[in-house]
């Protein structure tokens, strides 16, 4: 087999082989709210996170009178702080802000 070098779309050269396109995808390439139900999916259905007892009677912020609607609200919450921490680091702080 032939390897060789090529552009692809606008991506970086990778290697090709006839028909078969191998392209590096990271977390800033994918569509975020994909990104985030697929890990929260991933979370739940391994077992890695499991849910608090308290999740059913917590509101998230003052300001809303009900519980968020999602019964899978902590597996997603989880999944975006994973996501934005990978994408920019920081600190408490800066997770407060935005959390």
């Amino acid at each position: 087999k032939q390897w060789y070098q090529r552009r692809v779309r606008g991506v970086a050269p990778y290697l090709i082989s006839h028909d078969i396109v191998m392209t590096r995808v990271s977390v800033k390439d994918v569509n975020a709210h994909a990104f985030v139900e697929a890990l929260a999916r991933f979370l739940k259905k391994t077992g890695k996170i499991t849910q608090p007892e308290w999740v059913d009677i917590v509101k998230l912020t003052q300001a809303n009178e009900l519980g968020p609607y999602n019964p899978d609200w902590f597996y997603v919450r989880c999944a975006a702080i994973l996501r934005h921490l990978y994408i920019r680091p920081t600190g408490m702080h800066g997770l407060t802000q935005g959390y």
